[in-house]
């Protein structure tokens, strides 16, 4: 198993059936964090992650690629080092997301 193929296993294993699914059909997975905030994690796009409102209307992006509209309360940028594969990286977000999420948004865009 390559390098890359262990790093997409490894967050396999971290993901519920939903989040694999989604990351398989849409290329993303969004994450609850403890605060109730629901977070999408990209594979398109490794080093952000996108807060998504719950309600109401802040900010509108293009469409996710399947004629949806997404309603974003923010955008952070998470600069993991890119000579982790992309795998290590997403699951590196989703934890620290689920784990620590004050303290990656204190991190997150500095």
């Amino acid at each position: 198993m390559t390098p890359a193929e262990r790093a997409w296993k490894l967050l396999a294993d971290h993901l519920t059936p939903e989040q694999r699914a989604d990351l398989a059909t849409k290329h993303y997975f969004d994450v609850v964090t403890s605060g109730e905030r629901r977070w999408r994690v990209s594979r398109k796009r490794a080093d952000f992650n996108i807060q998504l409102k719950s309600n109401g209307r802040h900010k509108e992006l293009p469409t996710n690629g399947i004629g949806n509209i997404i309603y974003v309360n923010q955008v952070i940028c998470v600069d993991i080092s890119r000579s982790y594969r992309r795998g290590d990286r997403l699951l590196a977000q989703k934890l620290a997301l689920e784990s620590d999420e004050l303290t990656l948004l204190n991190l997150a865009n500095t």
